[in-house]
């Protein structure tokens, strides 16, 4: 029984390592969009940074659902 602990969670740890790399890169992501909204919505493309915006909010939303994934991960069974 305590093997099988221990491979659950060796397990969760590997998840919740590749979780925490991907969010960073979202996180990455988000603020080079963010960014890119700035630049084009100063230099008078709305419409570019409407898009942009909305990718952005999309990115977010990922994050979150992941978070709730983590939260999921950590209560267990």
């Amino acid at each position: 029984m305590k093997r099988t602990n221990d491979l659950r969670r060796q397990q969760k740890s590997i998840v919740l390592a590749g979780l925490t790399l991907f969010g960073l890169v979202l996180f990455v992501l988000q603020l080079w969009l963010f960014v890119t909204t700035l630049e084009e919505s100063l230099a008078g493309h709305v419409k570019l940074s409407w898009a942009t915006a909305f990718a952005g909010v999309v990115l977010v939303a990922v994050d979150c659902w992941m978070l709730n994934g983590i939260y999921k991960l950590d209560r267990g069974p």
